[in-house]
């Protein structure tokens, strides 16, 4: 229990720095998203250790690798919509998804995707950009993260 608290508590510190970042510079360090990577995978093999669960940690780096592949097919189809730092993001997110379960994989990633929409579609409302304008990705997916963490505890 104190290790998969430790990993969301890592996921939102460190995400927050990701988030200021990447809204101000519109890039996710690549040693910041390592980092979270790699504390996140030690510290959930470690609570699934712990409580006898290796399947979830193998379901965790499946669902880890399987967003990071989607992310990465859609940013090689459309290069000006996904940066790489997004697509190695999607492994950390993707990781969290599969430690709550198969559907919330689903819901994390549809949540980000519609919370990036959203944000477009306001500054484009508000006149402050176009279609082509960057939107910052990694505090979308984040978000669509911790919002199904939440729902997972409720």
């Amino acid at each position: 229990m104190v290790l998969e608290v430790l990993a969301w508590l890592s996921l939102v510190v460190i995400g927050a720095r990701l988030c200021v970042i990447d809204i101000a510079e519109h890039r996710l360090p690549n040693r910041l998203v390592l980092l979270l990577a790699i504390l996140s995978i030690a510290l959930l093999s470690g609570a699934a250790a712990l409580g006898s669960d290796p399947g979830r940690v193998v379901r965790a780096l499946v669902s880890g690798f399987l967003c990071m592949a989607v992310l990465l097919a859609l940013a090689l189809f459309a290069p000006s919509g996904l940066g790489m730092g997004d697509v190695k993001l999607g492994f950390v997110t993707g990781l969290f998804l599969g430690w709550l379960g198969w559907g919330w994989v689903y819901w994390g990633t549809f949540l980000g995707f519609a919370v990036g929409a959203s944000w477009a579609f306001f500054i484009m409302v508000r006149r402050r950009g176009t279609w082509s304008t960057a939107i910052p990705f990694g505090p979308c997916m984040l978000l669509g993260v911790l919002v199904c963490a939440v729902a997972a505890a409720v």
